[in-house]
């Protein structure tokens, strides 16, 4: 997968979990709260400015209530 490529795949996770996100009526405290992570991580990982490594899209999927499966499989489906 070149860089271009890439980025347009992070970009679309963090499509995902920003729609998910928004869905959720959650603030970024709560969701940090609930995944352990720091709030900035949550609003970078959200907002696409940090890469959704497999452990973050883990713990926000686990909030939101779907499974990274799911994420990636759309993900790959949006490009």
């Amino acid at each position: 997968m070149s860089n271009m490529q890439g980025d347009k795949y992070s970009q679309a996770v963090a499509a995902i979990l920003r729609r998910d996100y928004e869905a959720s009526g959650l603030s970024f405290r709560i969701i940090a709260e609930r995944t352990g992570l720091g709030i900035a991580t949550v609003e970078r990982v959200i907002n696409g400015k940090r890469e959704a490594t497999a452990y973050y899209l883990h713990k926000l999927c686990e909030v939101f209530g779907t499974s990274p499966g799911s994420v990636l499989d759309e993900a790959d489906n949006a490009g």
